[in-house]
């Protein structure tokens, strides 16, 4: 025989934590709330568009900081004696400018001029003898045409000899030679017997186009010619920094 159930016993302690399950698939990407999409300035404040394409007026005056403008710093390149001395707030000081052949330069007020010697004069162009990238001449008093000597681009010259031989029709380069670099006496800058720091001699013997790269310092021209005989050849200056020239040699028959 059973006897009646005694009273209930007091709960146990709380059983250990099982392991964490695994996380979850990510929820669906709830809407976007609105947002400006573009701001106008009117003269009463500003219109702001939103992303559903309401706009707003926002009235008032708004002021930024200043701001401040710069230009890009001018450079001299290549090798040589720069000629930009300092660049300021959009202002260029140059050492300095000349002018040669039948260019003049003047300041007046503060401006620099740059002008030619020459009235201006009324010309035409032989458009049959034109051709592009070639060296023009004067065909007559007042007409101008092209040579045959082409360019280019790179400084090299193309004379175009297509119908005769000239062995010595070729361009001829010198220099460039700085002040008091020890050089030999015509331009060699290695292997020369005779040396000098006072000004080259340029051999017009074996060319008939010189290009004279500066800066550059010449004492004479000099060659291996018959007496009394003439001679013709083109000289060509990169630009004016020429430190020393002969003095009896002349551009112009009033020069002398």
């Amino acid at each position: 025989m059973l006897g009646p159930d005694g009273p209930t016993g007091p709960i146990g302690r709380t059983g250990a934590t099982g392991a964490t399950g695994t996380t979850g698939a990510t929820g669906a990407t709830g809407t976007y709330g609105k947002y400006v999409i573009s701001i106008q300035g009117i003269t009463t404040g500003a219109i702001l568009t939103f992303s559903d394409g309401v706009t707003s007026e926002i009235k008032g005056t708004f002021r930024g900081t200043t701001g401040y403008g710069n230009t890009e710093i001018p450079e001299s390149v290549g090798e040589g004696i720069s000629i930009v001395g300092s660049s300021s707030e959009g202002q260029l000081n140059i050492k300095g400018i000349s002018g040669v052949g039948s260019l003049v330069v003047t300041t007046t007020n503060n401006n620099l001029l740059i002008d030619t010697i020459y009235t201006s004069t009324v010309g035409n162009l032989y458009s049959l003898g034109l051709s592009a990238d070639t060296l023009m001449y004067l065909k007559g008093s007042n007409l101008a045409s092209s040579t045959r000597v082409k360019l280019d681009g790179t400084g090299n010259m193309n004379f175009q000899n297509q119908f005769f031989l000239n062995d010595s029709a070729y361009t001829k380069r010198v220099g460039p030679v700085k002040k008091n670099q020890y050089v030999g006496v015509n331009g060699e800058l290695e292997n020369f017997a005779t040396g000098t720091t006072g000004g080259i001699y340029v051999d017009l013997e074996n060319g008939g186009f010189y290009v004279l790269q500066t800066p550059i310092g010449i004492a004479g021209f000099t060659g291996s010619f018959k007496q009394n005989e003439i001679i013709t050849a083109t000289v060509l200056f990169t630009s004016d920094d020429i430190w020393k020239f002969p003095e009896n040699v002349y551009f112009e028959e009033n020069e002398k």
